[in-house]
């Protein structure tokens, strides 16, 4: 298991140990991997990319929205950015959803919710949702920019 978001990000072994890291921490992110080593890849990844945090109390500090920017369709290449990213593909597990953040710090279509969580937990007002293949998150998200329903949440 990957623990992203816990008392303590790191790679365990036992659900167990994983669970003691992430029950009850609000807002928290884990994921299980067939082997250690493609846990620890997905960890190393992540970390390197900022999608890990540990924090001490039962509730990850997030930010708060103070400003919101809409997107237009000029934003769609921005909005694609990270979906063949390194992190994402390796942190994401074989048979994933695909989700489309709509209102977030950075609005786009992502591979894995863990960068969802990053991207929208303590924001008011943050949308997102999940879709089961690439070509209709990428759908959705091409909508929703052409009907001014994307922000950036700051």
């Amino acid at each position: 298991y990957v623990v992203f978001i816990g008392r303590v990000a790191g790679v365990y072994t036992t659900w167990p140990e994983c669970k003691a890291q992430v029950n009850g921490v609000k807002h928290n992110s884990y994921q299980g991997y067939p082997s250690v080593s493609e846990a620890r890849a997905a960890f190393d990844v992540a970390r390197r990319r900022g999608l890990t945090f540990s924090c001490s109390n039962a509730t990850a500090t997030v930010g708060r929205q103070i400003s919101q920017t809409p997107m237009s369709s000029a934003d769609l290449a921005l909005g694609l950015a990270f979906l063949d990213d390194d992190a994402s593909v390796a942190i994401a597990p074989h048979g994933h959803l695909w989700y489309v953040v709509f209102k977030g710090v950075q609005p786009g279509v992502y591979r894995t919710y863990n960068e969802v969580v990053l991207g929208t937990t303590g924001l008011a007002g943050a949308e997102h949702g999940s879709y089961r293949s690439r070509e209709d998150a990428i759908a959705a998200f091409k909508v929703a920019l052409g009907e001014g329903k994307v922000w950036r949440l700051m």
